[in-house]
């Protein structure tokens, strides 16, 4: 059950428009959400019928105002009430008790003077009925901030409980499908799963630069966030906090992340994978494959480069590139932890005999992680194996071409689905 934090976008639309691709782009970015008019589809509904859903469905409700008031409705919902589109959804987001985040541009000089514009703007800010909000004159620094604030959102304890009260009204909980007696696993010993942070993504959990956001604005407050992961990778990043800060404030920070303020299930692509896999090598540190395992009844192992036992008969092997999050100690997340799984011999030896002779279906990973590199150059895979991306583009080329991978432009969901690991791909 996919539950990314769900933001809703509200803005007018002419005077905002490149603002609003921004923010988008950035929540994208950091593995949220965003919800916006221009991905709404006609359906024969009327305008609020489509847009009050939307906001209903949201955890957050990001509102941006600039030099417009925007247009008022002369009927059907708000009609005749004198209040902008804009005005009528930030109204519908407060009476649903939805955390509420203004974005205020600062005016230009000699711009016209709005009665209602300016009158909405001073509600927003009210000291004592309105909301702390943040100012902005470009839309680089408007998708900073709004960045900050969310980042913010998913680490201060306060924040997150706010979130917590707003998801328990949203989610249902999960559906139950447990199964009566133990599954068997696949005995089918041709093909390996190598998972990556896409399907952690889709399922609810943050992006590596979501984290890496976190970890920047305590190490450099001043500084915007897109300008570090723009430049370093997660494991630089991680490392030169670590230096700083200390292993055990780094392990601490991930973790805290990682407790999402929503509830995170097993997409359906988890539980296919778990039925159809007897090896599934990921770099994700979170459980959403172990969880699968126990809610369908299926045994597993769960091997780390700490604890590289050898596979069990019967038992799905989830080898955890990585380490896991449930026993800290074992996160490998530094630019050193990488280097030392590479000379962990004992734990190689186990992914060398996982993988060799097998094909390799790839699923929502890049494969730019030098440990994974590794492991698919050294243990001897068969080919020809798969990568999944729903768009893989010319820039996947080099990477299918090295690992003999064949290109399937689909969604991890729907591949797993109705992947045969009988058939002879």
């Amino acid at each position: 059950m996919a539950n990314k934090l769900r933001v809703f976008i509200s803005s007018t639309m002419k005077d905002l428009r490149n603002e609003r691709q921004q923010v988008v782009d950035r929540l994208n970015f950091l593995g949220f959400e965003p919800v916006n008019a221009e991905e709404f589809s006609p359906n024969g509904q009327t305008s609020w019928e489509v847009i009050e859903p939307k906001i209903r469905d949201c955890h957050l409700f990001v509102l941006l105002l600039g030099d417009s008031y925007g247009w008022e409705p002369k009927s059907g919902y708000g009609g005749g009430e004198g209040k902008s589109v804009t005005h009528l959804e930030y109204d519908a987001a407060r009476a649903l008790n939805i955390p509420v985040l203004p974005f205020i541009k600062k005016l230009e000089y000699g711009s016209k003077e709005d009665k209602l514009r300016d009158a909405f703007r001073e509600a927003v800010a009210a000291w004592d009925t309105g909301h702390f909000r943040a100012e902005f004159e470009l839309a680089k620094d408007l998708a900073d901030k709004v960045a900050k604030a969310l980042v913010d959102f998913c680490t201060q304890t306060a924040l997150k409980e706010l979130l917590r009260l707003r998801d328990a009204q949203l989610t249902p909980p999960p559906a139950a499908v447990q199964s009566a007696e133990s599954l068997p696993v696949h005995d089918n010993d041709k093909w390996v799963l190598l998972g990556g942070a896409g399907l952690s993504i889709s399922a609810g959990y943050p992006t590596a630069n979501l984290i890496i956001s976190s970890l920047a604005a305590q190490l450099w407050p001043d500084v915007a966030a897109s300008d570090i992961y723009t430049r370093y990778s997660f494991d630089e990043v991680a490392e030169y906090y670590e230096s700083q800060r200390g292993r055990e404030a780094l392990l601490q920070d991930v973790k805290a992340l990682l407790d999402t303020p929503q509830k995170v299930w097993p997409t359906g692509a988890h539980f296919e994978a778990v039925k159809k896999f007897k090896t599934i090598l990921t770099t994700n540190y979170d459980p959403l494959f172990e969880i699968a395992c126990m809610t369908s009844s299926i045994p597993y192992v769960v091997i780390t480069p700490s604890d590289p036992k050898l596979p069990e008969k019967g038992k799905v092997s989830i080898i955890k590139l990585s380490g896991t999050l449930s026993e800290l100690e074992s996160l490998r997340l530094t630019a050193k932890d990488l280097q030392d799984v590479m000379a962990n011999e004992a734990f190689f030896t186990v992914i060398k005999q996982s993988l060799a002779g097998r094909k390799v279906a790839v699923v929502g990973h890049a494969l730019r992680d030098a440990h994974v590199l590794k492991a698919l150059t050294e243990s001897g895979v068969s080919g020809p194996g798969v990568y999944v991306s729903p768009n893989p583009g010319p820039a996947a080329d080099i990477i299918l071409q090295r690992f003999n991978l064949q290109a399937k432009p689909q969604k991890a969901d729907a591949f797993l689905a109705s992947f045969d690991p009988d058939s002879v791909m």
